[in-house]
């Protein structure tokens, strides 16, 4: 969110690619607000669309994306860094091993449960400016991707995807009124930081 209110509204969209994958990038600019946006492009192949086979390979270009736009904008107020990252799990049965694993929930297992959807919210302080909150919220579930098959068309089988899907979206609170501007690039830094660990350790601090 920018103390900018001459920006006008506008989407600017390239398609890029990144280990071989093609990704679109958006960035996305209104009164008050700028959102840069990563999204997987389209596949034939029965798999999750991913932007990148390892979540630390996709967050560099994103900091030096920041860092440039905290030189072109006003005061910066609110920062927020998400994403959703699936966790590849052989059978649904490992992908609730796995949200058992990360989740400080008992009993959770495939043969007792099912349609989980586990979301909190954990705030923290940032190491960056200690008096700002950081809120922390994540969304976990098992999800599985099928092939369909449709009636009078020739198409191949594959088996079943299983996995755990985590949205994360780390924020500094809305009642943040003082700029953020000159230390924006290293919050920005911090929020990824925190993402990742919400992913890699779960909800278990």
């Amino acid at each position: 969110v920018v103390d900018q209110p001459k920006l006008q509204t506008s989407v600017r969209v390239a398609n890029v690619q990144l280990e071989g994958r093609d990704i679109s990038f958006q960035l996305a600019s209104s009164p008050l607000r700028l959102d840069i946006t990563w999204s997987p492009g389209m596949s034939t192949e029965l798999r999750f669309p991913v932007i990148a086979a390892d979540m630390n390979s996709a967050f560099p270009a994103l900091e030096t994306a920041a860092s440039q736009l905290f030189s072109q904008v006003g005061d910066v107020v609110r920062v927020a860094v998400g994403g959703a990252f699936v966790l590849n799990a052989v059978t649904r049965e490992n992908a609730y091993e796995g949200l058992a694993q990360r989740l400080p929930i008992e009993g959770l297992s495939a043969a007792t449960c099912s349609d989980l959807l586990y979301q909190i919210n954990r705030p923290s302080h940032s190491t960056v400016i200690p008096q700002l909150q950081i809120n922390r919220l994540s969304k976990w579930s098992a999800v599985k991707l099928s092939m369909v098959s449709i009636p009078g068309a020739t198409v191949g089988t594959a088996p079943d995807l299983n996995a755990i899907r985590v949205e994360v979206d780390i924020n500094t609170s809305p009642e943040n009124q003082q700029s953020l501007t000159a230390q924006g690039t290293a919050l920005v830094s911090e929020l990824i930081a925190q993402a990742i660990q919400r992913v890699e350790q779960g909800d278990r601090q």
